[in-house]
């Protein structure tokens, strides 16, 4: 490797253009709910990012949509899990958040507790889907 390496990397990282952060500043992800556990520590959170609506883990986008009803139907389901692992939850989340899943659940002709429901009954038998579409 030449003495010249470093310094032809560092100017051709300067004739670069700047990245902002990834990348990613038109895609924040605006807050709209939170799990936490018994100690008050969050465990995930609900946010829309852009047009979706997205489930986040660990600063991990793990699941989302355009439906917020199939994203408060994949919260109850995490929320169902941490409980059985045997950890109480507190979930939370905005109006905004709320209304959205509930209109989005209206226009599939459920509740929004019709719907969550169902999803529950799909995680709880991950086959039962599959064998109806064959």
């Amino acid at each position: 490797m030449s003495k010249n390496s470093k310094a032809k990397r560092d100017a051709k990282r300067k004739k670069l253009p700047a990245r902002a952060h990834g990348g990613h500043t038109s895609r924040q992800i605006e807050p709209h709910g939170e799990m936490k556990d018994a100690d008050g520590r969050v465990i995930a959170g609900i946010g829309r990012q852009g047009s979706d609506w997205v489930l986040v883990i660990g600063n991990q986008v793990i699941g989302g949509g355009a439906s917020a009803a199939e994203v408060m139907a994949m919260f109850h389901c995490l929320a169902d899990i941490q409980q059985k692992d045997g950890g109480g939850v507190f979930n939370s989340y905005t109006e905004t958040f709320k209304a959205e899943a509930e209109r989005d659940a209206l226009e599939q002709g459920m509740t929004l507790d019709a719907y969550v429901e169902r999803a529950r009954a799909e995680m709880a038998e991950p086959g039962t889907e599959s064998a109806d579409e064959v």
